[in-house]
C-alpha cells in the first residue's frame, strides 16, 4: 500500500516538475536557434462555450441531507502573556 503510495506520489511529482518546466523553457528557449518553443494554442473567438447550470429557484429550499451541519469549534485557548524584556542600562 504504502509503496503504490509513493509511487502514484513520485509519478504526479514528475509530471507536475515536466509541466513547469517545459512552462519555464518555453519563455527562455523561444528565441534560441534550435530548441523548440512552447507557444499556447490559440482559441478560436466564436469557439461554443458550456451553458451555465441552472440554479435553484428561492423558493425552493435544500434537502435536510443536503444541509451542511456545523462544526463546533474548540474552546479559545487563553492568550500567553508577554514576559517584559528588561532594558539595558547605559
Amino acid at each position: 500500500m504504502l509503496k503504490k503510495m509513493s509511487l502514484t506520489l513520485g509519478v504526479s511529482l514528475f509530471v507536475l516538475i515536466g509541466i513547469f518546466t517545459a512552462a519555464g523553457l518555453a519563455g527562455k528557449n523561444a528565441g534560441s536557434s534550435g530548441s523548440a518553443a512552447f507557444a499556447p494554442t490559440p482559441t478560436p473567438k466564436m469557439s461554443p462555450t458550456a451553458s451555465p447550470s441552472p440554479s435553484p429557484s428561492p423558493t425552493e429550499s435544500p434537502s435536510p441531507e443536503m444541509t451542511p451541519t456545523p462544526t463546533p469549534m474548540p474552546p479559545d485557548m487563553p492568550m500567553p502573556t508577554p514576559t517584559p524584556t528588561p532594558t539595558p542600562k547605559p
